[in-house]
């Protein structure tokens, strides 16, 4: 009996032995295969983020300022994503808006638009490492997809997504509603034909499509001008709002930007974060205005009769030539100029 418990109390200690051994290794195992250094997570915003959308409307010379702005070697700005009425969602709004400012459009989603070929085509070149540009931004029109579909998209889902990538904004409106007016009227008389020219790029071609146009008068033309003038206020409503929530923002004035060009150096700084890649230019600016005569009268043909609605109103100061001729005190007045 003896012999048999010193068996059974040996076998006992050696299976307790290796236990603890076993045990021990595994521990061992454990160590070696999870103390190495990770590697971070990639980061779902890119190490160069400054991501930007312009926002504003048609005719508003959004074109000039996207072109001044891509001449920067690292900054680049798409057209008008929004502007299919029948594709766009919420949802889909949604996502292209988040993937695009993470360069990743539809990365992890199965969408079929142009809109979103577009983005996915700059984002693939941005992970090929085929494309310089660090900073990509897109147009976006305040009556798309819908007449307040921007609007909608800031009051119920867009301020987070933008703050959580740290996009930036730009908030493009025009002063003088008259031109804005006159210049709507030409592309939408030449919209259709071989003559249509939505966008000059020689002096010739400006010439070709600035012809005298018949703007409404009376009742019609004060409506169209509260429509815009609403338009401009909501844009300025917007900015205000993001400006509040922290979200990077400029409010620029086409006139202002038309009278002294320097101001885009400050905003491809401010898009590039100062980089000097800001002030490495790839190509010359080639836009030419097209309404470029300081006396509007040139381009409207009923003059007589549009001076004769606005005189005494509210846009009385629109018949000055030039903006600048009417302080700012005299423009709440309506200081007649013609």
């Amino acid at each position: 009996m003896g012999g048999r418990q010193r068996l059974l109390n040996e076998y006992r200690r050696s299976a307790v032995r290796t236990v603890v051994l076993t045990v021990m290794m595994l521990s061992m195992m454990h160590w070696l295969l999870h103390s190495q250094p990770r590697k971070a997570a990639p980061s779902s915003i890119p190490e160069h983020n400054a991501h930007f959308i312009v926002v504003t409307t048609q005719r508003s010379g959004s074109r000039w300022l996207v072109d001044e702005l891509r001449r920067a070697r690292c900054i680049d700005c798409g057209g008008e994503y929004f502007n299919a009425k029948d594709f766009w969602t919420t949802q889909k709004m949604r996502l292209a808006v988040d993937g695009f400012l993470t360069l990743s459009p539809g990365k992890n989603v199965s969408v079929v638009g142009k809109a979103f070929e577009d983005m996915r085509d700059v984002w693939a070149r941005k992970e090929k490492g085929t494309s310089p540009k660090r900073r990509q931004g897109f147009k976006w029109m305040l009556n798309q997809p819908t007449d307040i579909g921007a609007e909608e998209a800031f009051a119920s889902w867009l301020l987070p997504v933008l703050k959580q990538r740290r996009a930036k904004l730009i908030f493009l409106v025009r002063r003088h509603l008259l031109r804005l007016l006159v210049s709507k009227k030409t592309n939408a008389d030449s919209k259709g034909t071989e003559q249509h020219v939505p966008h000059a790029h020689s002096t010739e071609e400006a010439s070709s499509v600035a012809k005298k146009v018949e703007l409404p008068a009376r009742r019609r033309l004060l409506r169209a001008l509260d429509r815009e003038n609403r338009t401009m206020a909501t844009l300025k409503a917007l900015f205000e709002t993001c400006q509040k929530a922290g979200i990077p923002s400029k409010f620029l004035v086409y006139e202002d930007l038309d009278r002294d060009n320097s101001q885009f150096a400050d905003i491809r700084s401010w898009l590039a974060d100062g980089d000097a890649c800001a002030r490495d230019f790839d190509k010359p600016s080639k836009d030419v205005k097209i309404h470029s005569h300081a006396d509007l009268r040139e381009y409207v043909s009923n003059w007589e009769r549009v001076k004769d609605t606005l005189r005494g109103t509210a846009y009385q100061h629109l018949l000055c030539d030039d903006l600048r001729d009417a302080p700012e005190s005299d423009i709440g007045r309506g200081r007649a100029c013609a």
